[in-house]
Parts: C-alpha cells; sequence; structure tokens
C-alpha cells in the first residue's frame, strides 16, 4: 500500500491523539486506495509507486518528483481515510453486536461533530486530489507510466479531462473533484449531442484522437476552436446535470443532508435560471465556433472539416472602409 505504518499515517493525518494500533487502520487505508486513489491515477501510475515505497518502513526512495508526488497522494489519501473510518473507529463489533465505545472519562461526539468531520474530511481529500493531478499535469514529461496508462487515456479523450481544466471555462466547478466526476457523464453527453453533429464525424475524430497525444502542438486554429468547443461543452453539460446533481447555493457538490447540519439544495427556480444561462452561453458558443470553422476551413486548415458535410461556404465578405467619394456612404456631421 501507499502508507503501511502508523507513524507515518499520524504524522500526515493529524490529531491521533490516543493509543491505536495500525491493524484498525489498514483496512481502510486499502479500501481509500482502491475507491478513491486508483481511479484517479490510474493502475499503472499507482503500481509504478508501490515499487518505490519499502512495505516494511514507509521509506521512499524515488526521483525528487516521483517523491513529492507520493507524500501529495498520501495527504490525499489519509483525509479519504478519515473520511470513510470516522463512523466505524467509533464502533465495537463482537458476537453481542455493534456498540459505542465509551472508555472512562470519555464521552462519544454528538452526531453534529460526526457529520461536521466527515465533510471537513471530504472537502480536504477533494481539494488534495485535484492537488495531485494538477502536479502532474504539470510535471506531465517526468511521469511516462501515467501518460501511457489506460486512466490517461480515457481522462484526456474528453474536451474537458480534469476539474482544472473545467474551471477554466466554467468557474462555478471552483477545481472539485467530485463536483467533476459528477459532472463527465454530461461531459460526454455534451460532446456526442452537441459538439459532434456541428463539427462534423470526420472532424469530430481528428480532435478526439490528438487530445491525449502530449507530443502533438496545435495550431494556433485548432487551439482557438478548442477553447469555444470546452466553452460550449462546459456550459451544456452543466445545464444538462443542474436539474439531477445534488449541489447548494455556493455550487458545492453534497452527498445528502444530514438533519442536523443542513445545507438546503439548491431551490427550482434558481436551477432553471442557471440552467438557461448556461443554455444561452452554449448556444452563442457553438454559434461563434461554427462561423469561425466555415470561414478559416481550406484545403490545409481544418482539412477533416473542410472535406466534411459539416462545412458550409461562409458568405462573410471582408470589411472594407467606403470611398471618401462614396455617394452611398455621406459623412455627416
Amino acid at each position: 500500500m501507499l502508507i503501511n505504518t502508523l507513524p507515518v499515517l499520524k504524522s500526515l493525518l493529524g490529531g491521533i491523539q490516543k493509543k491505536t494500533t495500525w491493524d484498525t487502520w489498514a483496512p481502510f487505508v486499502r479500501q481509500a486506495e482502491l475507491d478513491h486513489i486508483v481511479p484517479a491515477i490510474g493502475e499503472e501510475l499507482y503500481d509504478h509507486l508501490l515499487t518505490k515505497i519499502n512495505a516494511a518502513t514507509d521509506v521512499v526512495t524515488a526521483t525528487p518528483l516521483e517523491e513529492t508526488l507520493i507524500e501529495r497522494i498520501r495527504i490525499a489519501l489519509c483525509h479519504f481515510v478519515e473520511m470513510d473510518s470516522e463512523l466505524a473507529i467509533m464502533l465495537q463489533k463482537g458476537d453481542l453486536g455493534v456498540a459505542v465505545a465509551s472508555p472512562p472519562n470519555m464521552q462519544a461526539p454528538g452526531k453534529w461533530a460526526i457529520v461536521a468531520r466527515i465533510k471537513e474530511a471530504r472537502d480536504k481529500a477533494d481539494r488534495s486530489l485535484e492537488r495531485v493531478l494538477q502536479y502532474l499535469e504539470k510535471h506531465v514529461g517526468s511521469f511516462p507510466v501515467w501518460v501511457n496508462s489506460n486512466a490517461y487515456t480515457v481522462s484526456h479523450s474528453l474536451f474537458l479531462a480534469t476539474a482544472t481544466e473545467y474551471t477554466e471555462y466554467f468557474g462555478a466547478v471552483q477545481n472539485s473533484r467530485r463536483l467533476y466526476v459528477a459532472l463527465r457523464p454530461y461531459i460526454i453527453k455534451a460532446e456526442n449531442d452537441l459538439i459532434r453533429p456541428l463539427i462534423g464525424e470526420s472532424f469530430y475524430t481528428y480532435l478526439k484522437g490528438k487530445l491525449p497525444d502530449r507530443t502533438y502542438s496545435w495550431t494556433a486554429q485548432e487551439s482557438e476552436a478548442l477553447k469555444m468547443i470546452r466553452s460550449a461543452v462546459a456550459n451544456d453539460a452543466f445545464s444538462r446535470a443542474v436539474t439531477f446533481i445534488n449541489i447548494n447555493a455556493d455550487l458545492r457538490y453534497l452527498s445528502e443532508t444530514d438533519g442536523i447540519v443542513n445545507e438546503d439544495v439548491l431551490p427550482e427556480n434558481r436551477r432553471a435560471e442557471i440552467k438557461a444561462e448556461c443554455n444561452r452561453e452554449a448556444r452563442n458558443e457553438t454559434m461563434k465556433l461554427k462561423k469561425y470553422l466555415d470561414h478559416k476551413a481550406s484545403p490545409t486548415v481544418f482539412p477533416a472539416y473542410y472535406q466534411s458535410d459539416a462545412y458550409t461556404v461562409s458568405e462573410k465578405k471582408p470589411y472594407r472602409l467606403p470611398a471618401n467619394n462614396d455617394p452611398q456612404q455621406p459623412f455627416v456631421l
């Protein structure tokens, strides 16, 4: 595992003052790695990092960049461990059933404290995991195992590959990994239903094929078109999702309303306003995109689009100032 000893867990997690044993925490560490870390970084990179860690001592022997990455993953992992274990760690289980531990001179926390602590751990885990992915993106050339992994190919085949990238085009996502994961099915829907028919199958396939390719350099025209595509997808996906996902007034993704620390979900009228505004923005971006592609397309610029049925000849003529003696354009003070 990425963490194998109690001292490392305590040094990263903090707040563990009482006596405890590694056997208590090991199942939660193992489960958190499988549920949260592996889906984010992929099996290949996960297995590679395990070879850099001494399973008996937790000593890391790796490059400086790998050491930093492992530390950041461990921080995220600890918050996921606390999130997943908070309730179970309080309970004693045996042949007589389940009971709440009640040592002398100690009192079990109230439900409000447990709920607040789980939410705090969830928010910290969310931010920490996105920072891991930001670090990988920043140093992508130093992690070929990740670039060549199936997880990388799957995530980067989307026009919006991470929460950070989504936030660039739709700031309300706020770099939230949890919200991004909830939005991914709607991103795929927006790509297929909005972008694919608009730009044509051949050009769509061409762009999607280049997205995971780190060696490819986008042309200036392609980069401009990608900005419009990503903005359209970001708004259209959120419009599709806002009816169904559980978010509050700050557009933070919620798991539930617990009855004690209530965070009201976004009211229906506000959801309708957001949906309408996102639809307008997505429509504007697609109109801009279509005009841009039709105006720029040629046998050498956007050739896949130019040769497709989606291309229409642009009727826009270059603007020229009228001649000084043009009787149709009089100058009036």
